[in-house]
């Protein structure tokens, strides 16, 4: 997104360590609480979400699995999500497919629609 908006690599790299930053002060162990605007429900389920490791879970997973993207998505890495996913299921007998969905956001609706407007 950022190298969309024209910004060189350098630029990209400075603001991924200044949003970083950010996200430590609103969510680290040592934030006061949630931001103005945000729900303390919301505020805490980013706070633990954003370190969660969930792929000891996934390869226990006894059953079919189809796993879906947004190539598009805001709120996760869909490539390095999905190449854990891969990872994590490899080998076993259960049907798995993983999909990353082009022009997608998160919640699988056309990017565009939502992205820049």
């Amino acid at each position: 997104m950022l190298s969309r908006d024209g910004l060189d690599p350098k630029a990209i790299d400075l603001t991924i360590v200044d949003q970083s930053l950010e996200d430590e002060h609103i969510f680290g162990p040592e934030a006061a609480g949630p931001p103005a605007g945000m729900s303390a429900d919301r505020w805490q389920f980013i706070r633990l979400d954003r370190e969660a490791d969930a792929r000891d879970a996934i390869a226990r997973l006894d059953l079919p699995v189809l796993a879906i993207w947004g190539a598009d998505d805001l709120n996760v890495n869909p490539v390095r999500n999905a190449a854990n996913f891969r990872d994590a299921l490899t080998g076993r007998e259960k049907e798995t497919e993983i999909i990353i969905w082009p022009e997608a956001a998160h919640g699988l609706l056309k990017a565009s629609a939502y992205i820049g407007n």
